[in-house]
């Protein structure tokens, strides 16, 4: 489980990462917990591009990827194939 709260702790540092250059650290950690704490529920579309020495072109996957306190976690896969 922890895997899956750091990449929600990513998604929330990423989303607002250019908040927090230009803010005191603490009260930016407060906000992204305070944020956690009150998020029960996610959803966001997502695009992964691998790369890979063996492949002469990259790897995209497409999806949705939902989350849900206490700790469920869905990634639905639409392309290239779906993966469910």
């Amino acid at each position: 489980m922890p895997l899956y709260f750091n990449m929600l702790l990513a998604v929330f540092v990423l989303s607002i990462s250019a908040y927090a250059q230009n803010s005191d650290k603490e009260v930016f950690l407060r906000r992204i917990e305070q944020s956690y704490a009150e998020t029960q529920t996610l959803k966001s579309d997502f695009r992964q591009i691998k790369t890979l020495s063996i492949m002469d072109e990259p790897l995209v996957a497409e999806g949705v990827f939902y989350y849900r306190k206490p700790g469920m976690i869905k990634w639905d896969q639409t392309q290239p194939d779906p993966y469910y």
